[in-house]
């Protein structure tokens, strides 16, 4: 059996995947056009390939993943950082737009590559230890009082943020972070999560 943890890189490969029942859909979908070499790169999880297949109406999870031409297509008012994200950057991995608040993101890889991601352009970067990096950070900045965790399994990362002897708060910072829906098997849960 495959791996549920398997993603595809290749646009043919999750076509493949999907099989001929969902040509006509593709076809309906893609009629300005597939664009197989996207400057934001193709990338969806076998899970999610899994939901697209179980759907009665697959078209709005396809949209999310699929990339079409007319993404390369110069919008008036579009702009590479949407939300304003490149001048609240603090660190390779801190985004603070707001007092008492700050975005960590714990590695620049994402499960599933959405279309409509209005973060697709900023540079963020894996470091060694975005960890001890984020620690050192929160540790200079006692303003912060709740941090939102974005990237990889952000579970995993609080733990690693939070355990013993590496954040000195009183009361305690607060944690939030959304379930990955769209590769559960990388996410250790959020009963698990020790904060």
């Amino acid at each position: 059996m495959e791996n549920p943890g398997t993603v595809f890189t290749q646009i043919s490969d999750f076509l493949d995947y999907l099989g001929s029942d969902f040509s006509g859909t593709i076809s309906k979908l893609s009629k300005d056009g597939l664009d197989l070499s996207p400057k934001f790169p193709f990338l969806c999880s076998r899970h999610f390939a899994d939901l697209i297949k179980k759907s009665s109406h697959p078209e709005a999870l396809l949209r999310e993943v699929l990339p079409l031409t007319v993404e390369r297509e110069k919008v008036p008012g579009f702009v590479d950082d949407p939300v304003g994200d490149l001048p609240a950057g603090k660190s390779d991995c801190v985004i603070q737009k707001y007092d008492r608040r700050a975005l960590i993101v714990s590695t620049a890889t994402c499960g599933v590559r959405c279309r409509f991601c209005f973060r697709k352009n900023y540079p963020f970067q894996n470091g060694p230890d975005v960890a001890r990096e984020v620690s050192n950070w929160l540790d200079t900045h006692s303003d912060v009082w709740e941090v939102i965790l974005s990237g990889g399994d952000p579970h995993d990362f609080a733990r690693s943020v939070s355990r013993p002897g590496r954040i000195h708060r009183s009361p305690p910072l607060g944690y939030n972070a959304s379930h990955p829906h769209k590769t559960p098997c990388n996410a250790s849960g959020p009963g698990n999560a020790a904060f």
